[in-house]
């Protein structure tokens, strides 16, 4: 949360990691907006993350695999006040949860 990547950093973030590994594996890590009955859960899927789609914002996909975490409710037409009404508390506690479950996976025994 100390250096975030963001919609007005996320094209310059992509090219330098391009820049300094070959061929590196992204995880696409994001808040996003879904289903009321889904909110608080955290879904990993096998495919590029769309950052901003909840807001219509045309930011290039990026990762190899995303873990997103479901903040708020969409679908009611007032994504943007959904997101600006979420509270930080919750995202925070999600992205330690994500933390330590990356670091557990890939945790050498």
């Amino acid at each position: 949360m100390k250096n975030p990547v963001h919609a007005n950093n996320l094209k310059e973030t992509i090219s330098v990691i391009n820049s300094k590994y070959k061929n590196p594996y992204l995880i696409a890590i994001d808040a996003c907006l879904g289903n009321e009955n889904n909110i608080g859960n955290i879904e990993i899927k096998n495919k590029l993350l769309t950052p901003g789609s909840a807001l219509n914002k045309n930011l290039p996909s990026v990762g190899d695999i995303s873990i997103t975490g479901i903040v708020n409710s969409s679908g009611n037409g007032i994504e943007f006040i959904m997101l600006q009404n979420t509270r930080l508390y919750e995202v925070y506690i999600m992205s330690e949860i994500i933390s330590k479950g990356i670091i557990k996976a890939t945790k050498k025994k």
